[in-house]
């Protein structure tokens, strides 16, 4: 570059018009490359279809769906299957997509980049968007189509395999919720069958067989007390009988004798009246004391003291009735007291065999309440047991409610699938042939073509200036030279001169002309070329 050079737009007219060749050449092939470039490129279409998820025809609150996937997620999972190597490639051979590409790539490289032709993006929350694009309009059509329906069948097999591998875990765990309840149960009853009777629930009717128990125990006490009472009586009649067959028997004595009456008679009563009396208050005792307590040991002692009086009183009666027996045959009084004798007697076995059982009895009952009143003391420990085992079956029984509640749903829900009237997709914009292809935008490249020439022409001629070092003007010169200017010669045209410049001219035009026909032939055979 010149120094002192000053660039006025005069300047740069003239140096623009000067090296106008540099400028249009690369304007001019840059250019129609970008056309040829553009219209050899081929059309691409795109074909899109809008699916919608459309909810259950059945109410929620009748049919509780087992599939809570989103549609994100659900879409995340069946793009990878719809879109894998398998199903590509089986479209690819159905349609026979690539022909020419098939020839250079891989089946695997034609998977892959078939794979990115596929578009699918949610569109809102309930629908997606599948786009394809193809060079041919109306197989993209069909491809798209054909994506939609793998997605409509993918879906209902993907909801209905998942319906039932739920209906198939709940049925796996009700079984073995239904083992353990049924274990539990078994544990329950047996326990039940090991303590039955002193379950807490049994305790009213333990009390109560205690005091029924207690109410027999003493009305046998009663009955005992009278036939033992009865006994002493028949022992005082035998006694008498016994004092008649004497006194038929023998002279008749210068005094009475009275059987009844006895030197030993106790004011309030005679001993067997008395014994008889004890012995109730014992069995009172007995009921409400117990068998250590001082007052039912003082009543035994009493009791002992009692049948020794009587004892000694029946002994001491022979004795004061004795007399000398007169020879001779009985009398039919004697036969009558000894025929009476031997139906006391009879009685008197009779009575205790009665007191036997009664006491046998006696023991039974006595047994009866120790049991009843040992369960009644296990009572607190039972409650415990059967508390923990109560729980622990209450919480398996809710458990197996639940759990088959859960599965009844599950079934119905699964059922509900495979009658295709759950959630389902919906194509609600079908794939469509495309009219005007997407790609390539040709406009865009021819544009940017034409710019990127114009630019590297204007960039050539720039740098061209710069590293150009003719001096044009005086001022040029001085500076260049550091010596004044005298005087400039001007440039003389002659008609040679003017005749070359106009030949120049012309050719100029003539190699533009060309070149741009030239272009514009090019672009257009391979537009027509690519059709």
């Amino acid at each position: 570059m010149v120094a002192g050079r000053e660039y006025s737009v005069s300047v740069v007219k003239r140096l623009l018009w000067s090296r106008r060749w540099m400028i249009v050449i690369p304007f001019v092939v840059v250019s129609g490359a970008a056309i040829a470039f553009a219209y050899s490129l081929p059309n691409l279409y795109q074909s899109e279809t809008t699916i919608l998820l459309i909810p259950q025809r059945v109410p929620e609150t009748y049919v509780r769906t087992t599939v809570t996937t989103r549609l994100e997620d659900r879409l995340r999972t069946m793009r990878e299957q719809i879109l894998s190597r398998p199903r590509l490639e089986g479209l690819i051979k159905e349609f026979n997509l690539y022909p020419v590409e098939s020839q250079k790539l891989l089946m695997e490289q034609l998977v892959l980049y078939m794979r990115d032709q596929v578009q699918i993006a949610l569109v809102r929350e309930s629908s997606f968007r599948i786009a394809f694009t193809y060079g041919d309009p109306v197989m993209a059509a069909k491809v798209t189509e054909q994506f939609a329906t793998a997605f409509r069948d993918e879906n209902l097999r993907d909801r209905e395999l998942q319906a039932d591998s739920t209906s198939r875990f709940l049925e796996s765990q009700l079984n073995d919720a239904k083992r353990r309840l049924v274990e539990q149960e078994k544990k329950l009853e047996d326990y039940r069958r090991r303590h039955s009777g002193a379950l807490p629930n049994q305790f009213a009717s333990n009390l109560q067989m205690i005091q029924a128990t207690q109410q027999q125990l003493t009305a046998l006490h009663d009955l005992a007390n009278r036939l033992r009472d009865r006994r002493l009586e028949l022992d005082r009649q035998i006694l008498a009988q016994q004092d008649l067959m004497n006194v038929a028997a023998t002279t008749p004595p210068p005094a009475p004798i009275v059987p009844n009456a006895s030197p030993n008679t106790i004011p309030g009563g005679t001993p067997a009246q008395q014994l008889a009396s004890k012995r109730r208050d014992l069995s009172d005792l007995q009921l409400r004391l117990a068998a250590d307590h001082p007052d039912v040991q003082t009543a035994i002692r009493q009791i002992e003291e009692l049948e020794a009086k009587v004892r000694a009183e029946a002994a001491s009666q022979p004795a004061q009735t004795t007399r000398t027996p007169v020879a001779g045959p009985p009398n039919a009084a004697i036969g009558a007291a000894q025929a009476r004798i031997r139906e006391l007697e009879a009685q008197k076995a009779t009575i205790d065999g009665q007191l036997a059982q009664n006491e046998q009895e006696d023991q039974r009952l006595r047994g009866l309440i120790q049991t009843y009143q040992g369960r009644l003391d296990e009572l607190p420990t039972r409650e415990s047991e059967l508390t923990e085992i109560t729980r622990d079956y209450a919480t398996l029984q809710a458990s197996y409610q639940a759990m088959l509640t859960k599965r009844e749903d599950s079934v119905v829900a699964a059922n509900l699938e495979r009658r295709q009237i759950g959630e389902q997709f919906r194509v609600v914009d079908p794939a469509r042939v495309p009219e005007v292809p997407i790609s390539p935008n040709r406009l865009l490249i021819i544009a940017m073509g034409a710019v990127l020439g114009l630019a590297l022409g204007l960039g050539t001629a720039v740098l061209i200036e710069l590293m150009d070092t003719t001096a044009r003007t005086d001022v040029e010169v001085g500076a260049a030279l550091g010596l004044p200017t005298l005087a400039m010669i001007p440039v003389v045209d002659t008609d040679d001169d003017r005749r070359r410049r106009t030949r120049r001219l012309r050719l100029e035009a003539l190699a533009a002309t060309v070149m741009v026909i030239a272009a514009g032939a090019a672009a257009v055979w391979k537009f027509t070329a690519g059709n």
